[in-house]
Formats: C-alpha cells, structure tokens, sequence
C-alpha cells in the first residue's frame, strides 16, 4: 500500500489531487460505486501499520491507507482492520497495544478507526468511521496466523465492551468519550474455512459468535416470523431483473429487500393490496443473493434468500 504519498499535507480529495496513484484509487473506487450502486459493496481489510500506525507515523507506507478511508467513507461499506499478524500499535491513550495484549490490543485499536485521530505530525486528522461499518477481523485459530489469535471468549469480551460498555477481566484499555457502539458491525475472519477444517473441524468461532449475537439480538431486522400456515402459498424468484412476488391466500402488504449485509435496498409498500408484486430497481443489476422480506395484510412476514442469476 505504497500510494508514494509520504509528504501529503492535505487529506482532503483536492489534496491527494497532486499524488496520482492516491488519487486514481479513490476515482476508480468511486466511479464503480456509483455505477453498481448500492448492491455493490466496496470492502477494506488493510494491515494496521497502513491505518492506525499513521497515529505515530505517516510515510509512504505507515498510515497510507488513512487518505484512501478518508475520501471514500461515504462510498466503504466495511473496513475490517486486520488485528492480526502485527507487532501492534499505539492506542489514543498513548500506550502501545501489541498482539500479546489480546482483548485489550483488539478494543484499543478499534476504537482509533471509530473515533478518528491526527496523522502523526503532519497537521491531517482522519475523523473515522461509523461503528456500523466497522468489523473487528481476526484470525479462527492459532494456525490460521503468525500471532494476534484470541479465544472466542477473548474476542467476544472485547467486543462486548466496545458495543455495551461491559468491563472483562483483565482490563486495561478505556474507550475514548462517545463509546459504547451498539452499531458495531460485528467480526471478519479471512479463515472462516480453517474454522471448519484446519482448526479441528469444530467451527468453534462460527459458533461461538452466532451465540454471542443471538444473545444480543443483533440484525434483529432479519429476524423474522414465519407466515407458518401460509408458508408454502408465497413465492419469489427473479425474471427479466425484476423480482416477483406473490401470495395465493393473503393480499400483500410490504415487500423489503435487503442485501448479504443487511443493508435495506427496496422498501415497496403495496397500496393495491393485491396478491402480487413485480418491483424493479438497480440494485437488481448485479448477480448476487438477496434476503427479500414479505409482509401480508394481517402483519405476518416470510423470508426469502432469492438469488438473481441475471437474464
């Protein structure tokens, strides 16, 4: 992530202007997302030496990616820092939270991307991210990285705190005012496939967030009561990118689709209050899975994970 952009003194898009490699990945970013839409989700997993390390030190390459966050934070989804594989970094509290400090190293750091912090010396600030679209990312086990591996129960006390403000055991780290952040997004794990197998096939951090969520009734947009009697009298699939639904029995009230990530991207009220739905949108534009959300007349709901394989 060597953007050649160690002497910028401007974060702002008219000053990363001057540097053409900063600048061309913040258009191209950019222009696809306002070509794809909302469906199209823009991601970033940097190392931390490329984000919070610009705190102590801004070069070509410690902080690099700090410009990049700052010109696309409207348009980034998700930015998972990779809290892993790292000697560690210096917290806003000025102490340095290296991997073997474990849940500490984990609220510390995260905690720099929500809140924001000044670039070392230079004069820029990165102001930070909406907890919702921040995830915590480590690593499923001990195997699947050099260093940086917590417990599920290590890495669900750190999240804990940093959404509720819920203490654990061996705390040293103290959120910064305006925390907690119930909207924290939740964990990304490169190796969910080692959880599965490389770790002894027991899918032990899959399960032990889906728990920890569950408790918490997190996402708790998507989940939904069946419409039990009626299951079987509702349909959608996709045709031509459009996407239909209907429903033999009950006149239908609301349709709402939403994305992998839970974000709303059709929201139709139904005022004909008839038993069938044909809704268009450009978020139908791209091959991807959708979770689509009926509502009946009677106020009953029924899920639907619906791909769109495109005509």
């Amino acid at each position: 992530m060597n953007f050649s952009a160690g002497n910028l003194r401007d974060i702002s898009y008219a000053g990363i202007s001057a540097y053409p490699r900063l600048k061309n990945v913040v258009d191209a970013f950019k222009e696809l997302k306002a070509y794809y839409g909302p469906g199209f989700l823009l991601t970033a997993a940097p190392e931390t030496q490329y984000v919070q390390g610009g705190y102590s030190t801004y070069t070509d390459t410690f902080g690099s990616f700090l410009p990049i966050i700052q010109n696309l934070r409207n348009e980034l989804d998700l930015l998972a820092v990779q809290l892993y594989n790292t000697g560690g970094e210096n917290g806003l509290d000025g102490q340095y939270y290296g991997s073997a400090k474990k849940s500490n190293m984990v609220t510390a750091l995260t905690d720099m991307v929500i809140k924001g912090y000044n670039i070392a010396s230079t004069g820029m600030r990165f102001d930070g991210l909406p907890a919702s679209k921040v995830l915590i990312a480590l690593p499923a086990c001990p195997s699947a990285a050099g260093s940086g591996y917590l417990t599920p129960q290590e890495g669900i006390n750190a999240m804990h705190y940093l959404r509720t403000g819920t203490t654990f055991s061996g705390r040293t780290y103290t959120m910064q005012p305006g925390g907690p952040y119930p909207s924290l997004r939740g964990l990304m794990t490169w190796s969910v496939n080692w959880d599965a197998s490389s770790c002894g096939n027991s899918s032990e951090l899959s399960k032990a967030y889906a728990a920890y969520f569950a408790s918490q009734g997190a996402a708790k947009t998507l989940a939904l009561d069946d419409i039990s009697s009626k299951s079987n009298a509702t349909i959608a699939y996709f045709k031509n990118n459009a996407l239909s639904v209907s429903n033999e029995n009950e006149d239908i009230a609301q349709v709402d689709v939403f994305n992998i990530v839970g974000q709303n991207l059709v929201s139709h009220r139904n005022v004909q209050n008839n038993k069938e739905v044909l809704l268009q949108s450009h978020s139908f534009s791209t091959k991807q899975l959708f979770l689509v959300v009926v509502t009946d007349k009677s106020g009953n709901k029924k899920s639907f994970k619906v791909m769109n394989f495109l005509n």
